[in-house]
Parts: C-alpha cells; sequence; structure tokens
C-alpha cells in the first residue's frame, strides 16, 4: 500500500481533524470551496532546506515531495467543508460508507495537473478539484436521480407558461450552499432536490448553480431567456443549506411539465451573498 494510501487511512482514522478555523490554513496551507466555480482549491507549502550533501536541484525536490504530501492531507482534510448535502459534509460520508476512500483516492492521484511555484525558500503546490464535470469528485460522495421527475402536483390550476428554468434570490437569509440542496414550499412540501433529476445532469453540473451576482445572464446557457425570477422567503424550520419559496411561487413554477423537464436537467441558479468556505 502507498504511502498516500496509508496517510489516507491515518487521516481519516484521526476523525479528518482541521488545523484552524474557517478556511483550512497554516501559513500556505489552504483549502478553499468556491461555489461560483463550483471547485475546491487545495495549495500547500514546504520550505527548502539545504542540507550537507546535494544541491539546490535535490534540496527543491525534497521539498516538493513534503509539499505534495501534505497537500494530499490537505485535500482529505478539506472534505469537512465540502457541504454535500442538508445534513452532510464530505467527510460525513466517507465516514459512513468506507468503500469510498479508495474511489476518492484513486481520484486523488488521478488528477495530476498541478501549479507549483518557488517562492524564497518555499515550494508551493496549488490543485484544483472540479465538483462537477468529467473530472468531478461529487460523483464519488452522491448519486442524485433517485426519485427522477416525481415532483408535487398541486390541486389548484395556476396559469403558467414554460420557463426554460429557475433563478432565486437568497440573498440576506443567511444560507449555506451545498452539492445537493433542496426547495421548499412554505408549506414545506418538497419542491425540488437533485433526486428529482437525471444523474446526467447532476454529474454534469450539479443540481444548481450558486452566484452571487444578479446578472445571471452570464449562466444563460443554463437556465435559458426566460427563467422564473423568485425571491426565497425566510422560514426559521428549514435548515441552512435549504431554501424556502411561497407556495404560489411553487405553483406556477410546476404547472407545465416543460418547466419540470427543466428542473430534471438542474436549470437552477441560486443567488447568495457568499460563496467562498
Amino acid at each position: 500500500m502507498g504511502r498516500l494510501m496509508v496517510r489516507l487511512y491515518q487521516i481519516i482514522i484521526a476523525g479528518f481533524f482541521i488545523f484552524g478555523t474557517g478556511i483550512l490554513s497554516a501559513g500556505q496551507n489552504t483549502a478553499i470551496v468556491d461555489w461560483r466555480r463550483m471547485e475546491l482549491k487545495v495549495s500547500a507549502v514546504s520550505t527548502i532546506l539545504e542540507e550537507e550533501s546535494g544541491n539546490t536541484a535535490d534540496w527543491q525536490y525534497t521539498a516538493q515531495r513534503r509539499a505534495e504530501e501534505s497537500l494530499f492531507e490537505n485535500f482529505i482534510r478539506s472534505m469537512k467543508k465540502v457541504q454535500v448535502d442538508a445534513y452532510s459534509t464530505a467527510a460525513d460520508v466517507i465516514h459512513s460508507d468506507y468503500t469510498k476512500n479508495r474511489r476518492l483516492y484513486s481520484y486523488y492521484t488521478g488528477m495530476r495537473k498541478s501549479e507549483i511555484r518557488y517562492i524564497e525558500q518555499d515550494v508551493i503546490i496549488e490543485k484544483i478539484f472540479p465538483l462537477f464535470g468529467e473530472d468531478g469528485f461529487m460523483q464519488i460522495l452522491f448519486e442524485a436521480g433517485y426519485d427522477t421527475g416525481n415532483f408535487h402536483t398541486y390541486d389548484r390550476f395556476v396559469h403558467s407558461i414554460v420557463f426554460t428554468g429557475l433563478v432565486v434570490d437568497a440573498r440576506g437569509l443567511g444560507k449555506v450552499p451545498a452539492a445537493a440542496p433542496r426547495i421548499f414550499d412554505s408549506n414545506h412540501t418538497l419542491v425540488f432536490s437533485a433526486d428529482m433529476m437525471y444523474l446526467e445532469s447532476f454529474r454534469k453540473w450539479g443540481a444548481v448553480q450558486y452566484t452571487d451576482d444578479l446578472n445571471v445572464r452570464l449562466y444563460e446557457k443554463r437556465v435559458g431567456d426566460n427563467p422564473y425570477r423568485i425571491v426565497a422567503i425566510h422560514d426559521d424550520k428549514l435548515i441552512e443549506t435549504d431554501i424556502a419559496i411561497s407556495v404560489e411561487d411553487a405553483q406556477v413554477l410546476l404547472q407545465k411539465e416543460g418547466s419540470r423537464e427543466n428542473l430534471m436537467q438542474g436549470r437552477v441558479v441560486i443567488i447568495m451573498d457568499s460563496l467562498r468556505v
């Protein structure tokens, strides 16, 4: 078993201990979840030490190897910062299903592209891990599509049109981004979740696109030119990853089959205040 694999099990057994608070940090050792870009950026630093033997290239290489091991540890520890759904971080998922450990290890070792910089006496390595897409690691942690297309049916008919997507303004509510958030109406009826999506769409770009920019034209490819734009409402009974909308908005949104089809494709944008954790 390789050293990185052994270290993986050591970190998992230790309970994903995180040093510091907020951004995983110790000098240049950081892990940042950027929900706007839907990616995890991890970095590690190691000091270049002059030894009795060898040369500058040898010392730099040794420091780089130490930084690479620290980078792997930071990646595993950062799983505590990646919120998967309403109740679980990536670390929680791995703890509950240890078969995912080797898959996560294989994923990490397969992502070879990294940026290496030498600054004064330090070597810094940075690596970006997409949450979704062909190289996304969320598909290891969460399987969407268990209830595809099973939207709630409201008894009362309301006038509506086919919407190309959904844009929810959730600013000012203290909400937290997650890979698989849920949207409820004010009666706490489930309106949308990753389970209702196509699995392929979830793997492609997740359940929702987060942004802190009201100019959602940047995401027109996702929500189209005629999305339903609504404002989320405050609800003390929902946890911080879940969002509430009015019953009236939910009825309008789900009235047409074409709108429901676009929801199954994950054509949803949520506007929040802060998207880097």
